[in-house]
C-alpha cells in the first residue's frame, strides 16, 4: 500500500488502506523515518509474508492514533502491527492473523487488542473490549472465559479477579497487560491458580510501558518457553508482582524464569524456582536484568535455577536491590565450555547490587564465583548477609570480583570452597570470614591420632573422623579411642 523510507516527517491522515499484498508491511511500511503518524485511518485485509497491516522500525517518533487495524494477515508474525517501539492511542486491532501486535509499544490509552471483532451493538468497538462491570471488577471465568479477554475489556484502574484453575492460551502468550493499569489477582492460592505456557509460549508479557499501577498477584507462572523470559518478559515497563511462584520455565538465550529489559519492576514474596536458561546466550537461569533496569526484590526466594552464567540472577548494566531474600541451590555451568561460567547464585557485569539481610548459600558454578561473580566495574554492597557453602571450580567460592568494588558490613562469609573472597573488598565492620561457618562446626574425633579437632561434618568424615554433632566442643566430647586402656579419650592410658 504505502512504503515510507527515511522521510523526516510523514503523516497519513483519514485514509483507508486495504487489500494490498507485499513481502514486508503489505498495508504500510515505514523504515527510519524521523516522525511517522497514522491518524484516523482504516487498515484492513492486507496480506504479507511478514507484517501484514503496519510495519514501523527505526523511527524514534512513530504513533498510530484514532485508527482501526483489522483482518490483516502475515504468514510469519505481526499480523496487525509490527514495530520496535510505537505509540498507540485510541486504536482497535482485531482479528489480525496470527497476532494483533508484535514488538514493543506504548499504550497512551483506549487501546483494544482482540482476536474477535464481533460488535453486537455496532458502536465500532469490539464487544470483548467493552466491560459490563459497573464497579470496576471483572471476574474470570464468570464474566470472561480467559484472562486475556478480561484484560482487553478492562478499563484503566479495573481489578480482574481470577478463580482457581489452570489458564493457558491459543495466542502467542497467556496474558499481555497491554500497558493498562490493572490489578490482576488470584482469588485462591498460587498453587490453585496457574498460568501455564504449555512449553510453547511465554506466560506473562509486559512490554507497553506498564508501571506500578499494573499489579499481578497470587499466581503460579509455569511451563513458559521463549528466547527471552520464559515465564515473565518485562521490556520498557515496571509492573509489580506479589505472591507469585515462577517455576519450570525455559529461555533459549536469557532469563529462564524472568527477563527484565529497561524495567523497574518490584517483586514481593515471590518464589523463582526450577527455571532454566539453555546456555545459548547471556544467562540468568532464574532472572536476567539488562538495559538499565532497576529491579527490587523483597522477601523472595530464588532457588534451584540453572543457567550459563548467573544461575539464580544475571545482571548486565543494571541495578538490583534485594532485601530479606535468598539465593539457594542455583547452578551456573555450560556443557561445552564449563570454565567460562560464573556466578552460581548471582553474576554482575557493570552491575550495581545491593543486598540487605540476604542469604546466598549452596550455589555452584563450574567457573568462578560460586556465590557471587562481579566484573567490569560492578559494585556490591552487602549488609547483614550470609554467603555460605557455595562452591566454584575456579577462584572465589563465596565471592569473585575483578575490577569491581565490594563493601561488606555485618555479614558472614564462610564455608565456601575453594576460598571465601577473591578480589579486594572494603570491611565495613562486624564481618565474619571463616573457612568453617560458626553454626556448622562441632567436635571431630580423629581416632588415628587420638585427638579432637573443631571441624565441619564434611571434613570430619573425609578424614575418617567421628562427628560428634553441630555445636559440640572438644572439652565436652568424650572421643572414642583405639587404645583399650584410654578410658576417657584424652590420649593417655588411665582408669575411670
Amino acid at each position: 500500500g504505502i512504503f515510507d523510507y527515511k522521510n523526516n516527517h510523514t503523516a497519513i491522515i483519514g485514509c483507508t488502506i486495504e487489500n494490498n499484498n507485499g513481502f514486508v508491511g503489505a498495508g504500510v511500511a515505514n523504515y527510519e523515518g524521523e516522525t511517522f503518524t497514522i491518524d484516523s485511518c482504516l487498515i484492513r485485509n492486507n496480506d504479507a509474508e511478514y507484517y501484514g497491516g503496519i510495519y514501523s522500525f527505526y523511527s524514534p517518533d512513530s504513533k498510530v492514533v484514532n485508527s482501526t487495524i483489522t483482518h490483516n494477515t502475515s504468514l510469519q508474525s505481526g499480523g496487525g502491527i509490527a514495530s520496535d517501539l510505537i505509540t498507540l492511542e485510541n486504536v482497535i486491532a482485531c482479528e489480525n492473523i496470527p497476532d494483533q501486535i508484535l514488538g514493543y509499544w506504548q499504550n497512551n490509552g483506549r487501546v483494544c487488542l482482540s482476536n474477535s471483532c464481533d460488535d453486537e451493538n455496532q458502536d465500532g468497538i469490539p464487544d470483548v473490549c467493552q466491560s459490563d462491570s459497573s464497579d470496576g471488577t471483572l471476574n474470570v471465568p464468570l464474566d470472561f472465559p480467559n484472562i486475556q479477554d478480561a484484560i482487553d475489556a478492562a478499563s484503566y484502574g479495573d481489578t480482574i479477579l481470577v478463580a482457581p484453575g489452570t489458564y493457558s492460551s491459543t495466542d502467542s502468550h497467556v496474558l499481555n497487560t497491554g500497558g493498562k493499569p490493572l490489578t490482576i489477582r488470584a482469588t485462591g492460592s498460587p498453587q490453585e491458580t496457574i498460568l501455564d505456557g504449555n512449553a510453547v509460549m511465554p506466560v506473562v508479557v509486559c512490554t507497553s510501558g506498564e508501571g506500578t499501577t499494573t499489579v499481578i498477584q497470587g499466581f503460579t507462572i509455569q511451563n513458559g518457553l521463549s528466547n527471552y523470559g520464559g515465564g515473565i518478559r518485562c521490556v520498557y515497563s515496571g509492573p509489580v508482582f506479589r505472591d507469585c511462584v515462577i517455576r519450570e520455565n525455559i529461555a533459549e538465550y536469557a532469563g529462564g524464569g524472568i527477563y527484565f529489559d529497561n524495567s523497574n519492576s518490584t517483586m514481593t514474596d515471590c518464589v523463582v524456582t526450577l527455571n532454566k536458561e539453555l546456555g545459548g546466550g547471556v544467562g540468568g537461569g532464574g532472572i536476567y536484568c539488562r538495559g538499565g533496569s532497576d529491579v527490587t526484590l523483597h522477601s523472595c526466594l530464588i532457588t534451584d535455577n540453572e543457567g550459563y552464567i548467573g544461575g539464580g540472577l544475571s545482571i548486565n548494566r543494571s541495578s538490583i536491590t534485594a532485601t530479606d531474600s535468598m539465593f539457594i541451590n542455583n547452578i551456573a555451568t555450560d556443557d561445552e565450555y564449563p570454565d567460562w561460567s560464573g556466578g552460581g547464585g548471582i553474576t554482575g557485569y557493570e552491575a550495581d547490587l545491593e543486598l540487605n539481610q540476604c542469604e546466598i548459600s549452596n550455589n555452584y558454578t563450574s567457573g568462578r564465583g560460586g556465590g557471587i561473580d562481579l566484573a567490569a566495574q560492578s559494585s556490591l554492597t552487602a549488609m547483614n548477609c550470609v554467603i555460605s557453602n557455595n562452591v566454584s571450580t575456579d577462584d572465589g567460592g563465596g565471592i569473585h570480583s575483578i575490577d569491581s568494588t565490594m563493601l561488606l558490613t555485618s555479614s558472614t562469609i564462610c564455608g565456601n570452597a575453594p576460598d571465601q573472597i577473591y578480589g579486594p573488598w572494603t570491611d565495613g565492620g562486624q564481618n565474619t570470614v571463616e573457612y568453617i561457618c560458626p553454626n556448622d562446626s562441632g567436635a571431630c574425633c580423629i581416632s588415628t591420632w587420638v585427638v579432637c579437632e573443631i571441624s565441619d561434618e564434611f571434613d570430619c568424615l573425609r578424614f575418617g573422623g567421628t562427628w560428634m554433632g553441630t555445636g559440640t566442643t572438644c572439652e565436652e566430647s568424650a572421643c572414642p579411642s583405639q587404645c583399650i586402656g584410654d578410658a576417657n579419650g584424652d590420649g593417655n592410658v588411665g582408669i575411670n
